[in-house]
């Protein structure tokens, strides 16, 4: 039986030469640092986005302005403002059971209702404090009145 076999290899042991020259790395090491740094970018990416995102969306919605209308008020549009500014529109329709939803922040609002260009009401002023809500419930429109019958 021989020892040879079993003895350590001389290219492994303390004094033997490194494979690597001090102060460089191999292409290896190199790829796990950049993957590393990629990383940590793409983490600073998306705290950095998800902090613009809720900086630019402004304050939550912590009101509610809700508008009900009936059939007869089908494609009315309902024009949400604040101080001038046009927020949003909603439009009445069966697809949405002629209601416009209008989760807000708490303020000062106006609404206007128009139909195929034509005005058809105006909400101004409307204040919504924090978790309240604003309620307009637009009756039965009156039918189109045609010429006044005569009697005979």
């Amino acid at each position: 039986m021989s020892f040879s076999s079993t003895s350590p290899d001389a290219s492994v042991g303390p004094g033997a030469a490194s494979p690597h020259q001090p102060g460089h790395g191999t292409v290896r090491d190199r790829l796990m640092l950049l993957a590393i740094v990629i990383v940590a970018l793409m983490f600073l990416a998306m705290v950095a986005t998800i902090y613009v995102k809720s900086w630019l969306a402004g304050p939550p919605a912590s009101a509610l302005v809700v508008v009900r209308g009936a059939e007869a008020y089908n494609g009315t549009a309902v024009t949400l403002e604040q101080a001038g500014k046009v927020l949003r529109t909603e439009y009445l329709s069966a697809d949405n059971s002629y209601v416009a939803r209008f989760a807000l922040p708490a303020g000062r609002y106006s609404i206007y209702l128009s139909q195929e260009g034509v005005e058809m009401g105006r909400y101004e002023n409307i204040r919504v404090a924090d978790y309240q809500y604003f309620m307009i419930q637009l009756g039965k429109r009156p039918e189109a009145a045609g010429p006044p019958r005569s009697t005979p």
